[in-house]
């Protein structure tokens, strides 16, 4: 079916909210992912390929063939998805398909399926104005899981065949998931309606008491692991497998299942030392993070502190690919905590000389000068100040502005600025926002961004009226996301317990948004 609108045509705008918006005609990019220098991660050049072909794939679905009503709105988001993984994966050839399908849909679906505010992929919508809670994780990651599926029980031509009957018997129009499972049916001997049932209408993920051994079965849910050999995962030849297996033993480690948060940091200290993979290393390092920042104690992050920060910085040196280079050293910048990192760190920022190998764009440069404010740099201010002076482009500097007051060393204007928050005049760059909120809530700074929890709670029915679909969760990220304290977990509760009339969909949100904290605080949620 050829591309069915008269032009085709992109536009990049600055610190957009979205990755990409498929508007007919013209899909708007954010463009800070539009446009890399030539120190971009392969990480990185992945992600633009597939936020453009998801946008391009809506030219189709969205697009020629819209929803019916809101209950269907994740039928475009999971042919987007499941069509953009198949277009990346022909485009980056080189690249292992199947291992970027595991590591980009497994651990996002699992982070809403796993709380107890868990939702089914396809849900009713009464109330337009609440259609911006059907987004999320689930829609845009779950769903692509379930596609899969389908094609492996239906088989690849006959969904292939079914979806080309879909589009051209509605295109112009509008259609329903029901619509589609009834051309599906007509292709497959399989019970569709019962599959349906589990996949699409339940929400939540199975427990298993078997173990993965399969990579091309359907591995989504929580299964048991081999104790035995849970320090060897690393030599499991499949890297697939392997994916699966690093993402397992993550997910039991955050239900308290087979091993401790801290096996688990020393587990994957040493699978870093073997693992050749780039998405791999990549998923390696976002868990290393959580299971440190999250769920081991402060006690033993203060003596292993240097332990990591002397193993990053080694694997760093010795990697030998410029953008696992980048990634160690970003991972290093993500834990490290010691004075001697500070003063390295401030060199690096003070005199823009990366480590061999590390070539760090401009904006990775003023990354840094919020890594020193946020670890209270003795010359927080002056660096602040200077990272100003910096910056050259008129949006980027606007930015920085408006974040030097969430970054400041003064307590007391960190609490003008969340109080300014308020006003959802204030509000209005959601991206400025959220990262704003991530620098209040850093590990490092959560025990004085306690009190900001309560009321950025109270805000949130205002902030589902005046912002974009994505903000609410977006807002519970930034503020949950690095707290792990009982105190935090109680503030949170408290709030839930006393507000019995709450809007469901919103509750679902917070009890998603929380999910970790809860976990570092399982007492508290009894």
């Amino acid at each position: 079916i050829p591309h069915p609108f008269k032009k085709f045509s992109f536009a990049a705008i600055p610190d957009f909210q979205f990755g990409g918006m498929e508007h007919p005609g013209a899909i708007w990019y954010n463009a800070n992912i539009l446009f890399l220098d030539s120190s971009a991660t392969r990480t990185q050049l992945i992600r633009r390929a597939n936020l453009i072909a998801h946008e391009t794939s809506h030219m189709w679905f969205g697009d020629l063939v819209t929803m019916r009503w809101f209950d269907d709105v994740w039928m475009k988001e999971v042919f987007a998805n499941f069509m953009a993984d198949k277009i990346v994966g022909i485009i980056l050839p080189d690249d292992n398909i199947d291992i970027k399908f595991v590591v980009d849909h497994f651990p996002l679906s699992y982070s809403i399926d796993r709380t107890k505010g868990a939702n089914p992929i396809r849900q009713e919508l009464e109330n337009l104005q609440e259609a911006g809670t059907l987004y999320g994780h689930i829609i845009y990651h779950k769903a692509p899981i379930m596609m899969l599926q389908l094609e492996r029980l239906i088989g690849e031509q006959a969904l292939q065949s079914g979806l080309q009957e879909y589009l051209k018997t509605y295109s112009f129009d509008n259609a329903s998931w029901p619509d589609l499972i009834t051309i599906l049916d007509t292709n497959t001997p399989e019970d569709l309606q019962s599959w349906n049932d589990n996949w699409v209408n339940k929400a939540g993920r199975p427990t298993y008491t078997r173990m993965i051994t399969d990579p091309k079965g359907d591995n989504y849910g929580l299964f048991d692991v081999d104790t035995t050999k849970i320090a060897e995962l690393y030599k499991i030849t499949d890297p697939v497998l392997r994916a699966f297996q690093y993402i397992n033993l993550y997910e039991n480690m955050l239900e308290g299942r087979f091993i401790d948060p801290n096996t688990f940091v020393t587990v994957t200290l040493t699978a870093l030392d073997y693992e050749k993979e780039e998405l791999l290393i990549q998923q390696l390092l976002s868990q290393l993070g959580v299971a440190y920042w999250n769920f081991i104690s402060a006690d033993q992050r203060a003596a292993r502190a240097g332990e990591l920060e002397s193993k990053l910085w080694t694997l760093m040196e010795q990697a030998n690919k410029n953008n696992l280079k980048k990634m160690f050293f970003k991972s290093y910048t993500g834990i490290a905590q010691s004075d001697a990192a500070t003063t390295k760190i401030y060199s690096l920022w003070k005199n823009k000389t990366a480590p061999s190998g590390v070539n760090l764009t401009d904006d990775e440069y003023a990354d840094l000068a919020t890594w020193l404010a946020i670890r209270n740099h003795p010359q927080s201010r002056e660096i602040l100040n200077e990272q100003l002076t910096r910056i050259d482009n008129t949006d980027k500097k606007q930015r920085w502005e408006f974040w030097m007051p969430a970054l400041s060393p003064d307590e007391k204007e960190r609490d003008a600025f969340f109080e300014s928050l308020k006003n959802a005049n204030n509000r209005r760059k959601e991206s400025w926002v959220n990262t704003a909120l991530s620098y209040l809530h850093h590990p490092l700074r959560r025990e004085s961004a306690e009190k900001y929890i309560r009321p950025s709670l109270e805000l949130l029915p205002e902030i589902q009226k005046t912002g974009d679909i994505f903000f609410p969760q977006n807002w519970l990220q930034a503020i949950l996301t690095y707290h792990n304290s009982e105190n935090a977990a109680q503030t949170v509760q408290q709030f839930i317990d006393e507000n019995p009339d709450f809007s469901k969909r919103l509750l679902n949100k917070l009890l998603q948004g929380a999910d970790m904290l809860f976990r570092a605080n399982r007492k508290s949620t009894n």
